[in-house]
């Protein structure tokens, strides 16, 4: 996700998450739309400073209970 960030920008990001939910489940697309939520509403932080992808994935996401969402949090976290 930050390679992605880095080498294409915000709106691009959040664009791949339209192609890519159609191919998912309910579990999956839940999931993938709070990732894409999120990336939304950090877009003008994440324009500003891509450094703070970490910091606001964990900020928003962290009280949601989702298998998908918490093993991001793992990844985020390292």
């Amino acid at each position: 996700m930050e390679q992605k960030l880095d080498a294409v920008g915000v709106t691009a990001l959040i664009d791949d998450y339209n192609l890519a939910l159609p191919l998912l489940s309910g579990s999956e697309q839940r999931a993938l739309k709070l990732i894409q939520k999120v990336l939304r509403l950090s877009s003008d932080i994440l324009a500003e400073d891509k450094s703070q992808l970490a910091p606001q994935l964990l900020g928003r996401l962290l009280s949601f209970p989702e298998p998908e969402i918490r093993a991001l949090m793992q990844l985020v976290s390292k």
